[in-house]
């Protein structure tokens, strides 16, 4: 379970940078109209004023030369210079949990049928088979959210019917997580894949997993269209799954991963898709991605580690370290389904 970079990190250093900026084009403005007003008659202001507009120019140039762009989002964390405004999880994690005019408007909102699918009276979003399959990735995960993690799954599965069928038997289900993961701070939604045929090695598992989410992107009627409908946006930096509103991290697990794997199933005989809200992070307040890692050596500190930087670190002393590259912009998609590292394609972090 891997954190990814909330978007609300980077907004916020993009509005703390916009205002920084705002205040300096006042100043020089303010200065230039100052040296105007005493052109015509020379005064001790001259000289002060144009020290200043030549100051603001220095400052900005010396901060452009100090500040590597990929670091300063880290640094503004690290620093505190600004409030992640979605900090800090609801208490609540049931539907049951929501005021009556709240499960009033989704009944109204006709999204209630996604708590009943027909296939088992007792399966709900937050009590249902793809929970109960995926728990010993839950308990085994070295994430350091996941035993505490608040999760929905997706409806039962059904052997019969064909893998588009039951991928979208799932829409529903995520849409009304959607609609609620904010307030009752969710962090993920699994769905559960069954079968030799979708799950027995990494192919048959990569086209399973991207028929899922293929299916489940035509059916989104909450805006922003298909993310899935154009194969050759999918390799792009700055695509990202999106269903009825929501941008999410997806992580996939199946059983033929090895021990050595931060994917490996710990036994579970299925597949999962994680779905894992954006949102969910910056709730979390997790710090920005970067392609550093304290690894808590001597020259290091160990005092000095973010939580991103502990969860690498676990999955390193739980002999599944992951690939971590040396810069923060990449395609998404290729941590989707990650090789197994029996294939010989996945490179270990420094410090493993």
């Amino acid at each position: 379970m891997k954190p990814a970079t909330p978007a609300v990190h980077q907004q916020s250093g993009l509005r703390l940078r916009s205002s920084v900026n705002l205040w300096l084009v006042a100043l020089r403005l303010a200065c230039l109209a100052g040296l105007l007003a005493t052109s015509v008659c020379l005064s001790w202001w001259t000289p002060v004023l144009a020290g200043a507009l030549a100051l603001s120019y220095r400052w900005s140039a010396t901060r452009l030369a100090a500040v590597d762009p990929e670091d300063e989002p880290a640094n503004l964390q690290k620093k505190r210079r600004w409030k992640n405004p979605l900090r800090g999880k609801p208490t609540s994690g049931s539907l049951t949990d929501l005021p009556e005019p709240r499960l009033l408007e989704l009944q109204t909102a006709a999204l209630s049928d996604a708590l009943a699918d027909g296939a088992d009276d007792t399966d709900t979003v937050d009590d249902c088979q793809a929970l109960r399959a995926f728990e010993p990735v839950r308990r085994g995960t070295a994430c350091a959210f996941a035993r505490r993690a608040r999760l929905w799954g997706g409806p039962a599965w059904r052997p019969r019917l064909p893998l588009a069928a039951n991928a979208a038997a799932c829409a529903p289900r995520l849409r009304l997580f959607c609609r609620v993961c904010a307030e009752l701070g969710l962090d993920g939604f699994v769905i559960r894949l069954v079968g030799e045929h979708l799950c027995g090695d990494f192919r048959r598992f990569s086209a399973a997993v991207y028929g899922t989410l293929s299916t489940l992107a035509a059916c989104n009627t909450g805006g922003g269209g298909d993310c899935m409908a154009e194969p050759h946006r999918l390799h792009q930096t700055g695509w990202v799954f999106r269903f009825h509103g929501q941008t999410f991290f997806v992580t996939t697990f199946a059983p033929f991963y090895g021990p050595e794997d931060s994917r490996f199933a710990f036994g579970a005989s299925d597949g999962f898709l994680l779905l894992q809200p954006e949102l969910s992070f910056a709730q979390h307040d997790l710090p920005p991605d970067t392609p550093h890692t304290n690894w808590g050596g001597a020259e290091e500190g160990d005092g000095h580690q973010t939580v991103r930087d502990r969860i690498r670190c676990a999955f390193r002393d739980a002999g599944q370290a992951y690939r971590i590259r040396d810069t923060t912009v990449y395609p998404m998609i290729e941590d989707i389904v990650m090789p197994p590292k029996s294939m010989g394609s996945a490179d270990l972090p420094e410090g493993s």
